[in-house]
């Protein structure tokens, strides 16, 4: 498989525990890839295992935009 091909099925898969609510509770990185905890509202949880490096890199992005929507380190 293709390394954009991992990604496109790591971001799909990504995208859709977010479709559903759910968000990225904690991240475990080591040298193989990304550990990822999502939970929903509702107190479902998920485990989902990031290898690509791209993949990664988005789920960062992801992670800043849920930062900045909660209201994250706002000043005053």
């Amino acid at each position: 498989m293709s390394a954009y091909q991992e990604f496109l099925e790591e971001k799909q898969k990504l995208d859709a525990y977010i479709s559903r609510q759910f968000r990225i509770h904690s991240v475990v990185e080591n040298l193989s890839g990304a550990t990822i905890e999502l939970v929903h509202p509702g107190g479902e949880s998920a485990v989902l295992q990031l290898l690509s490096a791209d993949a990664r890199k988005y789920m960062s992005n992801l992670v800043v935009k849920q930062l900045a929507s909660s209201g994250w380190n706002d000043a005053g």
